[in-house]
């Protein structure tokens, strides 16, 4: 479970992430239909269940807030046991055996891999007389970071993640490019989890410098302004064979200094106090200020920050405030001399932009610039003298412009429906970009004229794949409660409400995050063989602000689930497809969604995918994020909110005698972020409970982390994986 930043140096995540109108309106009620009839029951073939790797249970039983829990597979949490490792070779034997029986296995590689053969290019960056982009032509299995001498170049290849690590074990983890492009620091991640090394380039001659910082987790490195130093947040590092589960504690910011020797390097700050602290720094554009935010666990993943200034030029500078108690959501854009421009949610459950004015630290001044709209602020970015402000409505996107006075400079018109992401450029700058993608159309740089407001296309990738016969259409449909809850289908034209079409499910409903249409290549693989992609805008998410999302968090987080459980209900109720024919999926908070939702109601779905998911919602919080997440999912620590994980916890609620879905359940064996035994666990409580025929299977990818397989290759063999899982279980055959 991570909430991606939505800071101006956010851009440099955002841009690798997609490449792996301020008058908003409130959702409109949903048409009136008669209520629908219960869903029908799979019709399963007299098979018996199979006979699965043997997992004995322990005896484990805790009393919690006096509440006796038995934890038989507690066994499991031991990574590196002898058992353990037994357990996972069984399982994984057993699931590629199972693999091996998918039809038309081999014809499904070549679709899966054409889905994917998309020409990625990020929107440009300028330092000093440089421009910096990453690149894949659609084929490499990592990407690779160019230097140009100007936007529209070709240029060179600076940092070639391929040629660093042909087997992916060391994988593409971001860059930070020093202010005048003399030197680009690049990070490596360890076979794909949190735990990143920081390398650093010359530009000019392409050669390494003999520094490293190692260490590293969520927060890239920021280079002082004269470029012979830069700052990072560090953790210490944790026992040997501990890595995975070690918790996320002792975070401090660090500064390291080109050329310095091997070894720990100076503390800039950091609160012993509270060792749950973590902090995102930021130098400014100037170089004078050293920007802190700070969360209780990673930075956003509760919604609530704190925000300090440290001056740079002053000897033993105190940390100034510029939001204290953590009361709302403040995220850093950009300065201009003592005026810090911040995102924040304070009084603003849809967000708005303060500037703060330090020019009198004692006694600092806020001024609203963007005030609150109905349309949600999803991320503003800086360019020149501009501030650009995405917003969402419903669940699309919309872009404008503002001075930094205030002023409004106008809506920036999009090509369609869907998702956009401005990119943060220097107060020198002339032209902005941004990155627009829909379902039809992979991730677009435009670049903006400032003086104009005209925008063009600067890079349009190339897609092996045409999506021109599919459609997208918003629709809304009634909850357990009766609220109305958005949801995107996309489709082929003319399609039949016959109950027959093969449909994909899936949503993620946690705070920070909403759903919007983007160019994703497992969707576009699925479109191509058939089959339908639904996607609900769940409360716990941020589609419509603040509230929405609070509305499902600690006591009341069943409240995303019943939306899920709902859309799928509405699916099957206006014959979009049916029970047997419906495919659920969802990854880390949504892989914790469709494991609630398949323990909760195992009649709705014809298949289950689980992938990284947060699964034991008593144990969630002792190892690595997981305490940063209490702020949303709650505490076992507290009776009430024990109570209620305990009721929904995947784990803890499946039930011996049932007939399950078929369920992939899928790991990656560097994950640090939700570590694999939440995985282990859950398979291991399924196939003793399984009652019916449907396989329960543990696909353990060994080298990958959170995010999945580190290289292209590896994440086409995982979507072959899971995708022939799919189509096996919903009867499913290839298309010519």
């Amino acid at each position: 479970m991570n909430r991606t930043r939505k800071t101006a140096r956010g851009c440099i995540a955002i841009t690798a992430a997609v490449l792996t109108c301020a008058c908003g309106s409130e959702p409109a009620p949903p048409p009136r239909r008669a209520e629908p009839a219960p869903p029908a029951t799979r019709a399963e073939p007299p098979r018996a269940p199979l006979a699965y790797p043997a997992a004995h249970k322990g005896d484990v039983v805790e009393t919690l807030h006096g509440v006796p829990v038995a934890d038989p597979h507690r066994w499991l949490e031991d990574l590196s046991s002898a058992e353990t490792r037994a357990f996972i070779e069984a399982e994984n034997a057993f699931t590629r055996r199972w693999f091996e029986g998918v039809p038309e296995r081999e014809r499904l590689g070549p679709k899966v891999a054409a889905a994917a053969n998309v020409e990625r290019i990020s929107a440009p960056q300028h330092k000093g007389k440089h421009w910096f982009f990453l690149r894949n032509n659609g084929r490499q299995d990592q990407l690779v970071l160019h230097v140009a001498d100007a936007p529209t170049a070709e240029g060179r290849p600076l940092v070639d993640w391929n040629q660093i690590s042909p087997d992916g074990k060391l994988a593409f983890a971001g860059f930070s490019v020093s202010p005048r492009g003399t030197y680009v620091a690049y990070g490596l991640s360890q076979g794909g989890s949190d735990w990143v090394e920081w390398r650093v380039r010359e530009v000019a001659t392409g050669r390494d410098l003999p520094d490293r910082v190692e260490w590293t987790k969520y927060y890239g490195p920021t280079w002082a302004g004269d470029e012979k130093a830069f700052y990072y947040s560090g953790f210490p590092k944790p026992p040997s064979g501990q890595e995975l589960a070690a918790k996320d504690l002792g975070c401090a910011v660090r500064v390291h200094r080109i050329g310095a020797p091997a070894g720990p390097d100076p503390v800039v700050y950091e609160r012993p106090e509270h060792p749950t602290w973590q902090y995102a720094p930021e130098v400014t554009e100037d170089g004078r200020y050293l920007v802190i935010t700070t969360g209780d666990g990673q930075v956003g993943d509760r919604g609530v920050e704190e925000v300090h200034a440290i001056d740079l030029t002053a000897k033993s500078a105190k940390p100034v405030p510029l939001a204290e108690g953590f009361d709302a959501e403040y995220l850093y854009v950009t300065s201009e001399g003592a005026t810090f421009y911040l995102e924040t949610s304070s009084e603003a459950p849809h967000g708005r932009v303060i500037a703060v004015d330090l020019r009198d630290p004692a006694r600092p001044v806020r001024k609203t610039i963007v005030s609150q709209g109905k349309a949600v602020i999803s991320s503003v970015a800086r360019a020149g003298d501009r501030l650009l402000v995405a917003t969402h409505v419903d669940m699309s996107s919309r872009l404008h412009a503002y001075g930094l006075d205030g002023r409004d400079a106008g809506e920036i018109a999009l090509p369609g429906v869907g998702k956009v992401y401005p990119v943060g450029g220097g107060r020198a700058e002339r032209a902005a970009f941004y990155v627009y993608t829909s379902f039809d159309a992979p991730a677009t740089t435009y670049r903006l004229d400032l003086a104009t407001g005209r925008s063009e296309v600067w890079q349009r990738p190339k897609a092996a794949l045409d999506l021109s016969a599919y459609e997208t259409r918003q629709v809304f449909y009634t909850s357990k409660d009766g609220t109305p809850v958005p949801m995107l289908l996309v489709h082929a034209k003319g399609l039949a409400t016959d109950g027959n079409n093969p449909t994909y499910l899936t949503g993620y409903g946690g705070r920070g995050v909403s759903m919007a249409p983007h160019y994703n290549a497992e969707y576009a693989f699925w479109l191509s063989v058939g089959g339908v992609v639904a996607i609900p805008g769940l409360r716990g998410g941020s589609e419509y602000g603040e509230g929405w999302a609070l509305v499902a968090e600690k006591t009341r987080k069943q409240v995303t689930f019943d939306d899920f459980i709902a859309a799928a209900e509405w699916l099957v109720a206006e014959k979009i497809t049916s029970p047997r024919k419906l495919a659920i999926s969802g990854a880390s908070n949504g892989g914790l969604l469709v494991a609630a939702a398949m323990t909760q109601r195992p009649d709705l779905f014809g298949a289950v995918v689980v992938e990284v998911g947060v699964l034991d919602m008593l144990r969630f919080h002792l190892v690595g994020q997981g305490e940063g997440w209490t702020g949303v999912y709650g505490s076992p620590t507290v009776p009430e909110e024990f109570r209620a994980l305990l009721a929904y916890s995947p784990v803890h609620n499946v039930k011996p005698g049932t007939n399950y879905p078929p369920t992939l359940v899928v790991t990656g064996e560097n994950d640090t972020r939700v570590v694999p035994w939440h995985s282990y666990k859950f398979v291991a409580a399924l196939q003793a409970a399984q009652a019916g025929p449907g396989p329960i299977l543990l696909n353990l990818q060994t080298t990958s982390g959170h995010a999945g397989g580190t290289t292209l290759s590896a994440k086409l063999r995982g979507r072959i994986d899971k995708y022939g899982f799919i189509m096996k279980a919903l009867g499913m055959t290839l298309p010519p």
